[in-house]
């Protein structure tokens, strides 16, 4: 459990950073609408992996959402 969250971190912490280049251009449009991708991925996620596998389940349901936002703020430095 303890490597799947630090690897989370890893990607919250890169997520946080890329998206203060977008407050700085004066879009805070594009973070709100990545954590909304976020949180969107989360409960489903949360839903389907924590009654199987437990607290896994949990940090994986975690992981893959970070990971999704972190692919939508990448995906965002192309169109802004």
């Amino acid at each position: 459990m303890l490597r799947i969250l630090v690897v989370e971190a890893v990607f919250s912490g890169a997520t946080l950073v890329l998206s203060q280049a977008f407050m700085a251009m004066g879009r805070p449009g594009v973070v709100t609408v990545v954590q909304l991708t976020g949180l969107s991925l989360t409960v489903p996620l949360m839903v389907l992996l924590v009654p199987r596998y437990g607290i896994v389940g949990a940090g994986a349901a975690l992981l893959l959402s970070t990971a999704g936002r972190f692919v939508c703020v990448l995906a965002s430095f192309r169109f802004f």
